[in-house]
C-alpha cells in the first residue's frame, strides 16, 4: 500500500495542528507527550487529515499506544469522513475487542463480527475498496471484508469515543493512503475419492482398489491441474517394487499417477505420510473411470488410508466446476433382501443456500453382485427413509464392479443417505462407494469437502491417520468468503470428534461434534497453510463413518478486491 499522508505527533501539546479537519458536532483530538490523545469522559471524537486530499479507495492506520478498559468505545483510524456530519467508516479498538462501524449522519451501525481485543503496540488499519471495508491488526485481516453503500467518498483521519471515566486513549504514528493493485486469480480445490476402506498388504503383485470414480475434465473450466494423492504407512526397508498409481480403468489400465520408493514419493519409515503427484489428464477421455491400483514389495507391509484425485482451478474467473461429495462405505457380502441403509452410511445435507448458479445434481454408486443375486440401490432422506431416486433398480453382475450414475432433484434442508436390498439372502451383493456429484456453471457459491476419515473410526480414541493438507492458496474467493466446517457421521449420540493440525500437534478451535447422524461444527478457527490436518476420536461409542472439513465458498469479483490475509492486500482483475 502506498502511503501518501502522514502524522507522528512529534510536536508540543496542544490542538492537533493545522493539517486536521474538525467533524461538526464532534470533540477534536490533542497532541500529548508526542501521541494523539482523547481524555476521560471526551465523548465522540474525530478529526480528518485534509493537508492531503483522500482519493475514494483510501486506507488509514495508527498505533495503539493506550487503551481503554470499557466495552464498545475506544479509539482508531477512520475513512471516507465528512466534514459536516458524523459520516464515516472507523475500526474503534479497547482491551475488549475491536469493531468495525459505519456512521451516518450520527447514526452508527456495527459490519461484522467483534474482533479479539486490541493491545498496545498494535498497528491497526481500515482500508476500503469501492464497497468493501477490511480492518486489519498488525497486517493481518480481522474483519471483513464487509460490503456497505452508505458511503461514496470522504477524508481518512482518526475516531475515538471515551465516556467511561476510566482513563485516557491514545494512537500515535497516523498514516493515510491507497491500496496498492496487485492482480491474482480465482481459486478452487476440488476432491474425488477413490477409496472407501483401509488397504493392508504385503504382496509384490498389483491389485486394483474396488473404489471407482469418473474424472470428467469437461466440467473444470480453465486449465485446471490434476494430482494423485495418497495417504500411506510404507514400513522401513519397503523396497522399489512398492508402488501407488492412480489407473485410468477406461483405457485399459493407463496409469496417469505413479510414485514408488525410489522416486520422490513413498517414504519407507513406518509413518503415515501425504504424497501428491501432479498427472496429465490429457491422456485420459472426459469422464473416463479411475481408480487406485497398489503394491507393496513382497516383504513389507504398505498401508493405505486414503487415495484421491485433486482438481486445482485457478482462472480470472472460474465459470464451470464439479464437486464430489462422498456418501459410500465399502459394504461388502450383504445378503438383506429387505431395504435398510447400507452399513456405516455417510451422509449428505442439501442447503439450497450454498449452491447458485446453473446447477445439476446426480448421485451414483459403485456395485456388484454374486451370480444368482440382484440389488436395488437408493438414495433416501434421512428424515423418513422415503427414497428420491432409485439408482440401481434390480441390477446383476458378477464379473466386476459397475459405476451407474443417474440424476436427481435435491430438497433444501434434506439430508440424505444410500439404502439398499438384494433379491436373496443365499447370495450377496457388495457397495464399494457412492457419490453425489454437483456440476455448476456461471456460480458464486459451492461446498465442498476435504475427505480425512473416509471409512470407519479404529474404534480407539485418539488420531486415526487419515490425513489431508490444507494449503491456503488452493482457494480464493475475491470479495467473497471461504468458511471452514467439520462435519462428523455417526450412529450414536456420544460418538466425538474433533480435527487436529498433526503436523502441529494442536487442535483447530471450533472443530468438536457430538451426536448421531450428520453433525457439523461452527466456522473453524485458524488453519495453517501446508500442515496435515487428521480426524482425532475423542468418543467411539458407536460407529463414526465419516470425518470431513466442508468448504463453504462464495466467490465475489468486481473490478477492485481485497485480497484474504495469507495473500495481502488487494486484488484487481481486469
Amino acid at each position: 500500500m502506498g502511503v501518501l499522508a502522514s502524522d507522528n505527533f512529534n510536536r508540543p501539546n496542544g490542538v492537533i495542528g493545522a493539517n486536521w479537519g474538525s467533524v461538526t458536532g464532534c470533540a477534536d483530538f490533542t497532541v500529548d507527550t508526542n501521541a494523539c490523545l482523547i481524555i476521560a469522559t471526551q465523548g465522540i471524537t474525530v478529526d480528518r487529515y485534509t493537508a492531503t486530499a483522500a482519493s475514494a479507495d483510501q486506507f488509514s492506520r495508527c498505533t495503539l499506544t493506550q487503551l481503554n478498559s470499557i466495552t464498545d468505545e475506544g479509539i482508531g483510524p477512520a475513512v471516507r469522513i465528512a466534514s459536516g456530519a458524523k459520516t464515516l467508516y472507523l475500526a474503534q479498538c479497547n482491551s475488549h475487542e475491536i469493531r468495525l462501524y459505519k456512521g451516518v449522519a450520527g447514526t452508527f451501525t456495527q459490519l461484522g463480527s467483534d474482533a479479539a481485543a486490541g493491545a498496545v503496540n498494535d498497528v491497526i488499519e481500515i482500508s476500503v475498496v469501492g464497497i468493501f471495508i477490511t480492518v486489519k491488526k498488525n497486517n493481518v485481516v480481522i474483519i471483513g471484508p464487509i460490503s456497505d453503500t452508505a458511503i461514496a467518498s470522504g477524508d481518512w483521519g482518526l475516531y475515538g469515543i471515551n465516556t467511561g471515566g476510566t482513563g485516557d486513549t491514545r494512537c500515535d504514528n497516523w498514516e493515510g493512503g491507497s491500496p496498492d493493485i496487485p492482480q491474482n486469480n480465482q481459486n478452487i480445490r476440488q476432491e474425488i475419492n477413490l477409496l472407501d476402506s483401509a488397504i493392508s498388504t504385503t504382496s509384490s503383485s498389483s491389485v486394483n482398489a474396488n473404489g471407482i470414480a469418473a474424472l470428467t475434465t469437461a466440467n473444470y473450466s480453465g486449465s485446471p491441474t490434476y494430482w494423485g494423492e495418497w495417504v500411506y504407512n510404507a514400513a522401513s526397508g519397503t523396497t522399489s517394487a512398492a508402488a501407488l498409481r492412480v489407473l485410468d480403468k477406461t483405457l485399459s489400465g493407463t496409469i496417469v499417477a505413479v510414485s514408488t520408493a525410489t522416486s520422490p514419493g513413498i517414504v519407507a519409515d513406518g509413518t503415515w505420510r501425504v504424497i501428491r503427484f501432479q498427472f496429465d489428464a490429457s491422456v485420459a477421455g472426459s469422464g473416463d473411470e479411475m481408480q487406485l491400483q497398489y503394491a507393496a514389495d513382497g516383504t513389507h507391509t504398505l498401508q493405505i488410508h486414503s487415495a484421491r484425485i485433486i482438481v486445482l482451478q485457478s482462472e480470472s474467473l472460474i465459470t464451470k466446476t464439479e464437486t464430489q461429495i462422498e456418501i459410500g462405505n465399502q459394504t461388502a457380502a450383504l445378503t438383506n433382501t429387505a431395504v435398510a441403509d447400507i452399513t456405516n452410511p455417510k451422509f449428505w445435507t442439501y442447503t439450497a443456500a450454498n449452491w447458485d448458479g446453473t446447477k445439476t445434481f446426480s448421485v451414483e454408486v459403485v456395485w456388484t453382485t454374486s451370480a444368482k443375486n440382484t440389488t436395488t440401490i437408493t438414495l433416501c432422506r434421512t428424515s423418513d427413509n422415503a427414497a428420491n431416486v432409485t439408482i440401481v433398480n434390480a441390477g446383476s453382475n458378477s464379473t466386476g464392479y459397475t459405476r451407474t450414475r443417474v440424476s436427481f432433484t435435491p430438497v433444501d434442508g434434506e439430508t440424505y443417505k444410500i439404502r439398499s436390498l438384494g433379491s436373496t439372502t443365499k447370495s450377496n451383493y457388495t457397495i464399494a462407494c457412492a457419490k453425489i456429484i454437483v456440476v455448476q456453471s456461471n456460480m458464486t457459491k459451492l461446498e465442498a469437502q476435504f475427505l480425512l476419515l473416509n471409512t470407519n473410526d479404529s474404534n480407539a480414541t485418539g488420531l486415526q491417520n487419515y490425513l489431508t493438507t490444507w494449503k491456503s492458496g488452493e482457494w480464493f474467493a475475491g470479495f467473497g468468503s471461504i468458511n471452514y466446517f467439520h462435519a462428523m457421521d455417526s450412529d450414536n449420540a456420544s460418538n466425538s470428534i474433533k480435527l487436529r493440525d498433526a503436523t502441529a500437534a494442536a487442535d483447530i478451535s471450533n472443530s468438536t461434534v457430538t451426536g448421531t447422524g450428520q453433525q457439523v461444527s461452527s466456522a473453524l478457527g485458524t488453519l495453517t497453510s501446508g500442515n496435515n490436518l487428521d480426524t482425532w476420536v475423542l468418543n467411539t461409542t458407536g460407529v463414526i463413518a465419516a470425518g470431513r472439513m466442508l468448504v463453504r465458498y462464495t466467490g465475489l469479483f468486481l473490478p477492485e478486491m481485497v485480497l484474504p490475509p495469507e495473500q495481502g492486500g488487494i486484488y484487481y482483475k481486469k
